[in-house]
C-alpha cells in the first residue's frame, strides 16, 4: 500500500479574499480624508511658492537690468487687473515697467506670466500690495509713485475645513519671506 501525500493548496479561499477586501476598503476610507488634506496643503504651498518665485525673479531682474520691474495681478493674462474685486489667485504678470506707473502698457515687455491651473485658494494682498509690486534698480520695493513699499500676501482656503495658510511678507528692503499661518490669520 502506498501513501500519497497531499500537496498543500496555494491561494486564498473566497471568504479570505472578501475579508481582505473589506479590511482594505475600511483602511482606504480612513486614509482618504487625510490624503485629501495633504493634497490641499500641497496646492497651497505650491501656489505660495509660485508667487514667492515670481517676486524674487522680479527683484533679481530689477537689479540685473538696472530698471523698474513690476508684478501685477491679472485676470486676462494680457493686462493688469487694477480692480479690488479679485485677488492674485487668478494670475500675475512680471514686466519691465519703463514708465514706472505699475501698469502694463503697450510698449513694455512681459518677462513672465503665471496662470494657475485651478483656483481653489485665495491670495489676498494687503493694501500696499493689493494690485502691484514694483522693484527699483536697487531691488527695493517701491510704489508706482516712488514711495517705499512693504506688504503682506496671505494664501488661504475659503473653506473653514482647511486650518492653515501661507503668509508672504515683502519688506522695504525687498526681502521676501514665506511662512505658514493658521486659518485665524486669514482675511475673511
Amino acid at each position: 500500500m502506498s501513501i500519497t501525500q497531499r500537496k498543500p493548496q496555494l491561494g486564498l479561499t473566497l471568504i479570505e479574499s472578501l475579508v481582505s477586501l473589506a479590511v482594505l476598503s475600511i483602511l482606504l476610507l480612513q486614509a482618504l480624508p487625510a490624503f485629501s488634506a495633504f493634497l490641499d496643503q500641497n496646492r497651497r504651498r505650491s501656489l505660495a511658492n509660485d508667487l514667492v518665485s515670481s517676486l524674487r525673479y522680479a527683484h533679481t531682474e530689477a537689479i540685473r537690468r538696472g530698471q523698474r520691474v513690476a508684478v501685477c495681478k491679472t485676470a486676462t493674462g494680457a493686462s493688469c487687473n487694477t480692480g479690488t474685486d479679485r485677488g492674485w489667485e487668478t494670475g500675475w504678470l512680471t514686466f519691465l515697467d519703463a514708465n514706472r506707473n505699475g501698469t502694463l502698457d503697450a510698449n513694455e515687455t512681459v518677462l513672465h506670466q503665471h496662470r494657475p491651473e485651478a483656483v481653489l485658494w485665495r491670495i489676498h494682498g494687503s493694501q500696499p500690495v493689493s494690485k502691484v509690486v514694483s522693484f527699483n534698480a536697487w531691488g527695493q520695493g517701491v510704489q508706482p509713485g516712488g514711495a517705499f513699499l512693504a506688504g503682506t500676501f496671505t494664501v488661504c482656503h475659503p473653506s473653514a475645513q482647511i486650518d492653515t495658510g501661507s503668509e508672504i511678507v515683502l519688506s522695504i528692503s525687498g526681502r521676501i519671506r514665506s511662512q505658514q499661518i493658521t486659518a485665524q490669520n486669514c482675511p475673511t
